[in-house]
């Protein structure tokens, strides 16, 4: 492992399989038929002005107050009094929002035919394009290539790899010590069988976080997804910071999840 990874081009790797992530979990489910809109409801009593006839010539004493008094014939024309009703009804139920956007932030990472991070683009070599438009300007452009990081290490601590517990144990400590600059970057390592467990909050001390991976047990049950969720939940999310950085999780497991109260893409749509 010590020969196979550039430390740096780990991290932007990881940061790239969520691209991955966010694939897996696009399903399509049936929904159950809708109930009646309320413009159906609202429509019901329409009819009863549309098929109103002009009074007859009866002087009878009922027919001359529901002259006087039908709104359907002193709001509107004697012509056609039903469909100036008929279309505002169906307008009323439709909602429509819009909002200006100044600026959208689009972030991306390049890499050539061999897989190589490309770093030295300029603006003048990209062409945005907008529902099929180009978009009216680039306001700014940045190549954000050594931004502080913020990493989880997640290290999967249940029975499923106790054959192979000592060898994810190396490997963090071998990452971060390579990843984690003093002073700049920050991680926290959790370990987690049925229950997530913190062993080191974030630090940019790579002793203390080796410290952490090396309290771990393994034992028990496995619960990935709860892990990931509560990783990004109640630390990525609430870490605070003063300018922009890149946030990771790192998931050392052999996948096998069988005891999570949440599901694979909750994970992941919180992540």
């Amino acid at each position: 492992m010590k020969n196979s990874m550039n430390p740096r081009g780990v991290i932007l790797s990881v940061l790239g399989s969520s691209l991955f992530l966010t694939a897996l979990f696009a399903q399509s489910a049936g929904q159950p038929e809708l109930p009646n809109a309320p413009s159906h409801a609202a429509q019901q009593p329409k009819p009863q002005p549309a098929a109103a006839t002009p009074p007859k010539a009866d002087p009878t004493p009922n027919s001359v107050p529901q002259t006087q008094t039908s709104p359907a014939q002193t709001a509107v024309p004697s012509a056609t009094p039903a469909a100036p009703q008929e279309e505002p009804s169906q307008d009323d139920t439709t909602t429509v929002i819009r909002r200006t956007v100044n600026e959208v932030n689009v972030v991306f990472t390049v890499i050539d035919r061999h897989g190589h991070y490309v770093k030295d683009l300029k603006k003048e070599d990209f062409q945005v394009i907008d529902d099929n438009r180009p978009a009216v300007e680039i306001r700014s452009f940045v190549r954000q290539t050594d931004l502080p990081l913020q990493v989880g290490l997640l290290v999967d601590a249940s029975n499923s790899v106790r054959d192979r517990f000592k060898f994810e144990q190396e490997s963090a400590i071998e990452f971060l010590n390579q990843t984690i600059r003093p002073r700049y970057d920050q991680a926290f390592v959790i370990g987690f069988d049925v229950t997530p467990e913190v062993t080191q909050e974030f630090t940019d001390n790579t002793e203390k976080l080796s410290i952490g991976v090396r309290a771990l047990q393994p034992g028990g049950g496995t619960a990935m997804y709860d892990a990931l969720y509560f990783a990004c939940r109640d630390r990525l999310m609430k870490a605070e910071h003063t300018g922009p950085i890149r946030r990771a999780i790192i998931l050392l497991s052999d996948g096998d999840d069988n005891q999570s109260h949440v599901t694979r893409e909750e994970a992941i749509e919180m992540a």
